[in-house]
């Protein structure tokens, strides 16, 4: 697996597809692991079913390290100030249970799949006038292709 290292954390380089949006509603889910994993953590998991959560603001995170330093942050202090309440461990919860998740919840994307996804969103990489959706700028000679 190649790996880039970016900031202070090692992160895959492979493109990764959240399954659970593929098979509800057919969305091609497609970003870095990293970004996946966060978004299946926000969107698909319950509190019960989180590493850690924050019972004050719902922060939701698969490690102990992210959920204290989420209680450092700006609109943890907030919400704990606008409640009257003081700081405590006890706010912050490690669920004895969680949910893995695991290759039926994401999984990685073939190159040549990602590289189909992303002419679908973009058409000037694959040749295509985003202004008509013609795949020939020859068709609408009032088209500047010089650039």
């Amino acid at each position: 697996m190649e790996q880039l290292k970016t900031g202070h954390v090692w992160r895959d380089k492979n493109q990764y597809q959240c399954l659970k949006c593929h098979h509800v509603s057919g969305e091609k889910r497609v970003r870095p692991r990293y970004r996946i994993m966060d978004h299946f953590l926000l969107q698909h998991l319950s509190l019960d079913q989180a590493s850690f959560y924050c019972k004050i603001c719902l922060f939701r995170s698969f490690k102990l390290e992210d959920l204290r330093r989420h209680t450092t942050s700006f609109p943890h202090k907030m919400i704990v100030k606008e409640k009257g309440l003081k700081e405590s461990d006890d706010f912050l919860i490690k669920n004895t249970n969680p949910h893995t998740v695991g290759p039926r919840d994401v999984a990685p994307v073939k190159e040549k799949d990602t590289l189909t996804l992303a002419l679908s969103r973009w058409p000037r990489l694959s040749g295509g006038c985003v202004r008509c959706n013609s795949i020939n700028t020859q068709e609408r000679p009032n088209i500047i292709t010089s650039r």
